[in-house]
């Protein structure tokens, strides 16, 4: 009995470790369109069209995007324009030839 216990004992702490590292931040809508300065609106057409994370449901009426996911979106989007100011200047260094 006392090996079931200490085993159990020992999943539990392993599970509370994990659980430690992997605690995640919430945000609500008005520090998501704060931190983009952007209106709701816009928001909610880009989820849409998949341009913008969609958020979690935390409530019926309450929902919440994860920091991880908007910071993924912006390194993508970090990475897009990286790409595209990339082609713009080969197309320009084309051009001057």
């Amino acid at each position: 009995m006392s090996q079931v216990v200490t085993a159990r004992s020992s999943q539990l702490h392993q599970l509370e470790l994990l659980v430690s590292h992997v605690t995640k931040i919430i945000l609500r809508r008005p520090e998501v369109t704060a931190r983009y300065g952007l209106p709701t609106s816009t928001l909610y057409d880009w989820m849409a069209k998949g341009l913008f994370p969609k958020p979690i449901q935390l409530g019926p009426r309450s929902v919440g995007w994860c920091v991880e996911d908007l910071e993924r979106w912006e390194i993508e989007r970090m990475q897009a324009s990286a790409v595209a100011a990339a082609a713009i200047n080969a197309k320009k260094e084309i051009t001057t030839f």
